[in-house]
């Protein structure tokens, strides 16, 4: 039979009979998102054999599951990296979850925490003093500080990213990001910094606005409609009212679940009909992923685990 298959030589998709196109050594099979092999964006599979090539582009076809990296958290690469997103691409994420604070003056920038804790260090890598405020900080005296080499010496020197550079890497590789608001109030000012780079590289319609205050999400929302909003909150009715209110045209809805939650069948019903999509966060090996692919969510935030559809398929391969 004829098939598509990555030329390694040449770097190109190719057609050809399978049974020609596997040398000895190893090829790349590809297919698409949905695993159908068509025009789209590929994914490539390293392979030895036709029949692992064909078991896995099945394993992914039509999963109705959507994975998201939790901040580039893979591969022992910082988290709120650029460095730790373009790994979680290269590795079967095309959504990934980052977590957004402001500087002093107003620069959004990738950091959880409202201090710096024992992932950041001086630049000579001791320990930074306790109780440093992120947010008293400005992006120049940021930059006197390393947020990599508590990760390796590979990663020495690196400097907290700007949001406008995940964004931009978004744009060229390909993903879609969730911006996390860790602020308990914000700005117009600042809803504008965060908005300009995601209106500016054409991600509106594929970018998540995430926060746990209402307060947050209604400041975005007055400003850009056609955003995707999610709802940081726990699995009860009164909470996907409040989701509803960031319904425009054709923008997704979203409630992230906390992974202490149990959702009943009534609000999972309600969830369904209307429309809302149910993230979990966060899930750390594949028997995690498991248990929350039986709780009735359609998006699950995965940290420490590549490719989890392929290890999801192999898994099951391995054990029923």
């Amino acid at each position: 039979a004829n098939g598509l298959y990555w030329d390694t030589d040449t770097d190109s998709l190719q057609i050809a009979g399978i049974t020609s196109a596997v040398p000895s050594s190893y090829i790349l099979m590809a297919a698409n998102v949905n695993g159908y092999i068509v025009a789209g964006e590929f994914y490539k599979y390293k392979v030895n054999n036709v029949e692992k090539a064909i078991s896995s582009i099945e394993g992914v076809k039509n999963s109705p599951y959507t994975f998201i990296n939790r901040q580039g958290q893979l591969g022992g690469r910082p988290e709120n990296s650029l460095e730790g997103v373009l790994y979680a691409k290269e590795n079967g994420y095309d959504d990934i979850r980052v977590s957004v604070k402001f500087t002093a003056d107003g620069i959004p920038v990738l950091f959880h925490d409202n201090t710096l804790g024992y992932n950041v260090k001086n630049a000579d890598g001791t320990a930074v003093a306790s109780g440093i405020n992120f947010s008293s900080l400005t992006y120049a005296q940021l930059s006197n500080y390393d947020f990599g080499v508590y990760y390796g010496q590979q990663y020495k020197g690196l400097i907290c990213p700007k949001l406008d550079k995940f964004i931009e890497l978004c744009a060229y590789k390909g993903i879609n990001p969730t911006i996390e608001i860790k602020e308990e109030t914000i700005t117009e000012e600042q809803v504008m910094a965060i908005l300009a780079p995601v209106i500016q590289y054409g991600l509106t319609d594929r970018t998540f606005i995430s926060s746990h205050k209402t307060n947050v999400l209604d400041a975005f929302f007055a400003k850009c409609k056609s955003l995707n909003y999610a709802l940081i909150t726990y699995p009860e009715l009164a909470r996907a009212n409040n989701v509803l209110n960031y319904r425009h045209l054709s923008n997704k809805l979203r409630m992230d679940l906390f992974d202490i939650n149990n959702p009943t069948l009534d609000f999972l019903l309600y969830a369904r009909d209307n429309d809302i999509k149910l993230k979990v966060g966060s899930c750390y090996d594949v028997e995690q992923i498991k248990t929350w692919m039986a709780k009735g969510v359609d998006c699950i935030e995965v940290a420490n685990v590549s490719y989890p559809k392929t290890a999801l398929s192999a898994y099951y391969d391995q054990n029923f």
